[in-house]
């Protein structure tokens, strides 16, 4: 678990689990679009790495699908439901 903050203020906060998945990247609205999402991504890419993990997967919304495509994830299966709500399996190597 990261968490990430700015004059004092938590903006974000990512987890992963040993086995190589990212099981959250919440970033407060006010602090989108500044690279602080990339960053986290990036922070929990290298724990994965330095834990022996080349294959990170997670499961993304809609909305943030673009923005995983943008950092090198590739789609890795068919939609998954939670509830009415789609996610989005995606999968990266990292070396």
């Amino acid at each position: 678990l990261l968490v990430a903050e700015h004059d004092g203020a938590i903006c974000s906060v990512g987890g992963a689990t040993r086995s190589g998945e990212i099981t959250l990247n919440y970033i407060l609205p006010d602090a989108r679009f500044r690279g602080v999402s990339t960053a986290m991504v990036m922070a929990l890419e290298q724990i994965l790495l330095n834990r022996g993990n080349s294959l990170v997967r997670l499961t993304s919304t809609q909305t943030a699908q673009r923005f995983y495509h943008s950092m090198g994830y590739q789609d890795a299966g068919p939609p998954v439901f939670w509830g009415r709500m789609p996610g989005y399996p995606m999968e990266k190597i990292i070396e």
